[in-house]
């Protein structure tokens, strides 16, 4: 398209140039051309006659087969470079043949001057460009000297004598005459097929163009479409995190207040133990949803701070020693000689990375164990995870990490999850400039091998673990005299807190929205406050900025958790900037509401 666009353009002169040119039949143009050089060459043989053996003769005869070359020869086997030089070749000649001519044909009374004007003319119709112009000023200057000499010199001018000088004039003017007009009606059957070409090629580009005009609006209007759907998407993602988030939240919390009662039977324990479990199990598809949302519209943010890697791999025995012997596996972690612990990093991200490999690990390995090496090397946390489960064929290996992809999932109908794990892992890594290799073997195990570049720094730096490794539901917290008030539209929410909260002694204080969470605060005084984001009329961030400005900065200290089903580092920076003190996220375990209160304290 573009080279059309340029071709056309390009044209635009030669179009001007030619559109009052008029239009020649090709039939009677071919007929008037050949006719035209019928005369002349009816004028060759008659100067052959006259005047045998002369040199007007061969001069005619030349230039007469170099216009046949050219036009029937040298543009059908080398194109217009080919005809230009022919014609170039002719004029040339005609020029070095003039003086020749000139003078022994006499002068101004014999045919040198139609000879003269003949080869001026076929070179304005027969060449173009910066040469015709060059060649018409050698010829200006021959011309000039060609005169001079015959009027200092006339001795030099051989006389034409008898009849035959007049004839020769005669015939030489009816020749040249015939030539050129041969010349121009061939040039103006050129310009007219050139005419017809341009002007098709010319609604060609416009109907091309039309075209192109209306692609383009097609598929600006399906980028607006797509542009609505994804804001769409990221609305429908936000809306249903949200909605997802504090229903999990009443069910879990309600569970956990029913698994505190002493009196359970054993049965009736495992029973909600077991329902704990699956709602934990939605949660984390909950999750998986949203991190495959974010990184497929290219919002995730590296954190990089700093952790003690011994931190993440604490946890890691804590979560995964239970399932493993659950199914009588064995788990084990192995940290490499000269394993450098202190990290800068995306620790939570890390995390979630090692949780993931070693989850599938133990989901698809019925026999054996999974075992996790991990070293640091050169800038690089490098870490194996390795399982003596079912392996995997190479077509598996390559889908492994597309999105919605389960291995054998026929065969493994009983293993939950949502598919979206690996291609998570790998985009995590993808997105911190690390690398992920796959080594499987069916009925050996699958081996893991993941490399992503870290910072070290001393240990004495301060730092913050991604969790503790410490057993907290066994922590207490005394918060006896205490008062909290906790503020969130859903009155499950509120009992769950209550409920969880119960053996702490603490004074709460309930909020179903942002605006009586204001008026709970101006009539009375709050050790703390646990405020959920999305609320009608009043949200949750608007809500703890009018509360840290009333009352002359009363409450400006005062610490402020919020308590919401947004996850996301966006979130995190939100609540950061507004001065909340901690972030919460939905669903909440017993053991995060302690360890909220510990970081707080």
């Amino acid at each position: 398209m573009k080279h059309i666009f340029k071709q056309y353009f390009d044209k635009n002169e030669y179009i001007e140039m030619t559109e009052n040119m008029p239009y020649i039949d090709s039939k009677v143009s071919v007929f008037a051309s050949f006719g035209a050089m019928a005369i002349a060459l009816a004028s060759f043989v008659t100067l052959c006659i006259v005047s045998p053996f002369s040199v007007i003769n061969v001069i005619v005869g030349i230039c007469v087969l170099n216009t046949v070359f050219a036009n029937f020869f040298a543009e059908k086997y080398y194109g217009n470079k080919g005809k230009r030089i022919a014609y170039i070749y002719c004029v040339i000649f005609l020029m070095l043949s003039l003086p020749y001519i000139w003078f022994t044909t006499g002068g101004y009374s014999g045919p040198g001057g139609v000879w003269l004007i003949f080869t001026a003319v076929y070179c304005i119709f027969a060449i173009n460009g910066r040469i015709q112009r060059y060649i018409l000023y050698l010829l200006a200057f021959e011309t000039v000297f060609i005169i001079t000499a015959n009027i200092v010199h006339p001795e030099f001018v051989a006389e034409y004598e008898g009849v035959s000088k007049y004839l020769v004039q005669i015939v030489s003017l009816l020749g040249v005459g015939a030539y050129i007009q041969h010349i121009q009606i061939y040039q103006l059957m050129e310009f007219s097929r050139d005419k017809l070409k341009l002007q098709k090629l010319q609604e060609e580009t416009e109907q091309q163009y039309e075209e192109t005009v209306s692609v383009n609006e097609d598929l600006l209007s399906t980028t607006n479409r797509l542009e609505q759907a994804i804001k769409t998407q990221r609305s429908f993602t936000a809306s249903m995190n949200h909605e997802l988030r504090a229903p999990l939240n009443g069910i879990e919390g309600c569970l956990q207040i029913l698994l505190m009662d002493e009196s359970l039977s054993d049965e009736s324990r495992e029973t909600i133990v077991n329902a704990i479990t699956a709602s934990k199990t939605i949660n984390q598809t909950v999750n998986d949803m949203l991190d495959f949302a974010m990184l497929e519209e290219g919002r995730f943010e590296k954190v990089m701070q700093p952790f003690d890697l011994r931190d993440i791999l604490d946890n890691l025995s804590t979560i995964f020693k239970p399932q493993a012997n659950a199914k009588n596996l064995k788990f084990r972690i192995n940290i490499q000689k000269d394993t450098r612990v202190s990290i800068v990093g995306d620790g939570v991200r890390i995390q979630q990375i090692m949780t993931n490999l070693i989850s599938n690990g133990i989901k698809y390995t019925h026999s054996g164990g999974v075992v996790m090496t991990v070293s640091t090397e050169r800038g690089l946390l490098k870490f194996d995870v390795e399982d003596t489960g079912q392996g995997m064929s190479k077509e598996s290996v390559n889908a492994i990490f597309e999105p919605f992809t389960r291995f054998n999932r026929s065969e493994n109908v009983n293993i939950q999850g949502s598919g979206l794990g690996m291609n998570i892992v790998s985009n995590l890594i993808k997105e911190m400039d690390g690398v992920i290799y796959v080594n499987s073997d069916i009925g050996i195990g699958t081996v893991f091998h993941v490399e992503i570049p870290i910072i070290f720094y001393d240990s004495d730096i301060t730092y913050m673990s991604p969790r503790k490794t410490e057993n907290i539901k066994a922590k207490e917290v005394n918060l006896a005299g205490c008062r909290i008030l906790f503020v969130d539209d859903t009155e499950i929410n509120g009992t769950v807190f209550k409920g969880l909260l119960k053996k702490a002694e603490a004074e709460i204080y309930l909020a179903d929205s942002g605006r009586k969470a204001i008026k709970l605060c101006s009539e009375q005084d709050f050790d703390i406050i646990f405020m959920d984001h999305q609320m009608p009329e009043l949200d949750g961030v608007e809500t703890v900025k009018y509360i840290k400005e009333m009352d002359n900065g009363k409450y400006s200290g005062i610490p402020v958790v919020m308590c919401t089903g947004n996850a996301g580092q966006e979130y995190k920076t939100l609540y950061s900037n507004i001065g909340a003190a901690g972030y919460l996220l939905k669903p909440f375990m017993y053991e995060d509401l302690i360890e909220c209160f510990n970081y707080i304290q």
